[in-house]
């Protein structure tokens, strides 16, 4: 029988200034193998525009620590959940590529949102959801 799921929370600020909050559920799952992590992490990140046109990438880490030999899949699904505008000026936003990858130097996963901007975007929030299959 699998152990009670465990569930926490916190804010992160990263170097750019997006303002990721996430929440964290994490519970253990048979495999093949034997007993393997279930981590489900989901999160919104609040990512300031101003003056920005263009694409521009946005990365982060989350997740616990791992190590290589113990991560054995991640995924990520995110979207677009609002755009603050200047309603005076014309605007475009889009999510042109998102990638989730374990990252060796961090022991973490890096999750990439890449964003394409143009005109009035004074800022954008994207909520994602990120599985990481561990072995435990």
């Amino acid at each position: 029988m699998p152990k009670q799921a465990s569930a926490k929370g916190r804010a992160v600020v990263t170097g750019a200034g997006e303002k990721i909050l996430v929440a964290t559920l994490a519970d253990e799952v048979p495999g093949p193998d034997g007993t393997n992590r279930f981590i489900t992490i989901v999160g919104l990140m609040r990512i300031p525009l101003r003056d920005t046109n263009g694409t521009e990438m946005y990365r982060c880490v989350l997740g616990p620590v791992l190590e290589p030999h113990e991560v054995l899949g991640v995924s990520c699904l995110p979207s677009i959940a609002a755009l603050n505008l200047n309603i005076a000026e014309l605007a475009e936003c889009s999510m042109t590529s998102f990638n989730a990858e374990f990252d060796a130097d961090s022991g973490q996963v890096e999750v990439s949102i890449e964003l394409f901007t143009a005109g009035a975007v004074d800022s954008i929030s994207v909520v994602f959801s990120l599985t990481i299959l561990a072995a435990a």
